[in-house]
């Protein structure tokens, strides 16, 4: 890519990404692809780097505890994992497990299953 594009020192071509790191922008005409491409400090990048190597973006899954049945998939959370870590809470793993289970088990399900 940077051999492409003409940065200023000190910095380098990357592509856009779209909702979290490695889903890119993508076009169905490859010379636009380009035109996502964005010139980023070396400085920024060292940065966010840095936060992402100390977990800063990590995301636990979680089930929270309730009256509910453990396979209640509306249970389910998604927790930062210095929050998680310092919670007094406890978060089962199996329950996590198997609300998970319980949620894909319904997304797969065919559509006249789920209409019944």
């Amino acid at each position: 890519k940077r051999g492409y594009c003409k940065c200023d020192p000190g910095s380098s071509v990357d592509q856009l990404v779209r909702d979290r790191p490695g889903c890119l922008l993508r076009s169905s005409d490859p010379s636009a692809e380009l035109r996502y491409l964005v010139e980023v400090s070396e400085e920024s990048q060292r940065r966010v780097l840095e936060r992402a190597f100390d977990g800063e973006f990590d995301r636990v899954l979680v089930h929270r505890a309730s009256e509910r049945s453990s396979r209640d998939p509306a249970q389910l959370a998604l927790m930062c994992r210095a929050e998680f870590e310092t919670s007094a809470c406890a978060f089962s793993s199996v329950a996590a497990a198997h609300a998970l289970d319980a949620l894909l088990v319904e997304l797969y399900r065919s559509p006249e299953a789920r209409a019944a």
